[in-house]
């Protein structure tokens, strides 16, 4: 997944943070289901078309028909809600393993937020009505997609909970230990590595302002946590970034 320094082209959010991201626990269990879904012979039969795409690309709009889904193989996605007042939020990130629109296409209803590629990412994209056909014919796939649905449900829930009751320092510190923890498995990244999202986005992921983002940063630098550098963030204390209380 990664190669040489921490790849946000390849890269893997597996923190608390958006609609599918989960505590170490789940998110294994969810990437091993969509998992051994995507190696299976379903992919086969429902004519599955794998492509790599660039990042900005625009895979569905809020409130669009659901007509397709995607099963994430690499990358980062974001989705993106626009309100009323017209302003426009982050709802989450989708990591690998994540199969997107698959709720709306469950539900018959429009897509309640747009997704759009953060990096370049691999996809493989599926005809929702073939899915859903499938989906009640194969008890298999029913189990797998209840399991991967209860468990969004409650990862939402834990994320809305850690906003309301978490300090924003640990949410950074959590997000942060979690795209360290990504890079330990190369060791030529000298815990080297550079957030996915532009740094308005990041704020808004972890419920920020920008300025309030920009002292967290600043206030992780006077304690020699981190350090930044031409567009990287070096991570020197990992230690202090990780909240054992926070994991599964």
């Amino acid at each position: 997944m990664l190669s040489g320094w921490y790849d946000i082209e390849s890269a893997s959010i597996s923190s608390t943070y958006g609609a599918t991201n989960s505590s170490p626990g789940t998110q294994d269990a969810q990437q091993t289901t969509l998992g051994q879904l995507a190696s299976s012979e379903i992919w086969k039969e429902l004519d599955a078309l794998t492509s790599d795409n660039p990042a900005g690309l625009n895979l569905f709009c809020q409130y669009g028909v659901v007509t397709e889904l995607y099963f994430l193989e690499r990358g980062l996605v974001k989705l993106m809600r626009t309100e009323e007042n017209g302003r426009e939020i982050i709802v989450g990130l989708r990591s690998p393993g994540a199969l997107l629109g698959l709720a709306a296409a469950i539900a018959a209803r429009p897509h309640p937020f747009a997704a759009v590629t953060v990096t370049r990412c691999r996809l493989v994209r599926l005809a929702a009505r073939e899915f859903i056909d499938l989906l009640s014919r194969d008890r298999g796939l029913s189990a797998c997609v209840r399991e991967v649905l209860s468990a969004e449900v409650l990862e939402q829930a834990e994320r809305i909970s850690q906003i309301v009751a978490l300090p924003a320092r640990y949410r950074l510190e959590q997000l942060l230990w979690e795209l360290y923890r990504t890079t330990t498995a190369d060791r030529e990244s000298h815990g080297r590595l550079q957030l996915p999202l532009r740094h308005a986005e990041t704020a808004q992921l972890l419920a920020i302002t920008p300025a309030y983002l920009s002292n967290l940063f600043r206030e992780l630098e006077r304690e020699q946590i981190l350090r930044r550098a031409k567009g990287w963030i070096v991570i020197t204390k990992p230690e202090r970034l990780r909240h054992p209380d926070l994991e599964d």
